[in-house]
């Protein structure tokens, strides 16, 4: 599965960025919940397997701070989440 290509997202009007990190985060058995975190980095977030419900919260001074989003992922579909903007998930 082809995760993230540069030219594609940003033709979809996403910011071009670099990446900075990859990691993997495994939840083998469900309900398991990641509590909201934020790093001062822009996430692009995608679903290796399984299905999680995604909740992000704006942290950024503005008159957005505070907003929440949430939705469920699968692989089919991903996220990308400015820095400052804090994510959670349960598997």
């Amino acid at each position: 599965k082809e995760n993230w290509q540069r030219a594609k997202m940003t033709a979809l009007g996403l910011p071009d960025f670099g990446p900075v990190q990859n990691n993997i985060s495994y939840n083998a058995t469900k309900g398991v919940t990641r509590g909201i975190h934020a790093e001062p980095w822009d996430k692009y977030i995608s679903i290796a397997s399984g299905e999680i419900f995604g909740a992000w919260v704006d942290l950024r001074p503005g008159d957005s701070f505070g907003q929440v989003y949430t939705t469920r992922l699968d692989p089919s579909r991903a996220i990308y989440v400015p820095r400052g903007v804090g994510n959670s998930f349960q598997a």
